[in-house]
């Protein structure tokens, strides 16, 4: 599965220095990244695969 790196980092620096959690259903589904330090932060990122 690949993603494209630039939004990614975009995710990355908007989350801080805390873990993320990256949730994946499949190969062809889209995934969510999203923060977990902070529970009332309820920012969510959708990424979509790309075939390499």
């Amino acid at each position: 599965i690949g993603f494209n790196s630039s939004y990614m980092l975009d995710f990355l620096s908007a989350a801080a220095d805390g873990p993320v959690s990256i949730e994946l259903k499949d190969e062809q589904s889209a995934g969510q990244m999203r923060p977990l330090a902070d529970e009332s932060y309820r920012y969510r990122y959708i990424i979509m695969p790309m075939r390499i």
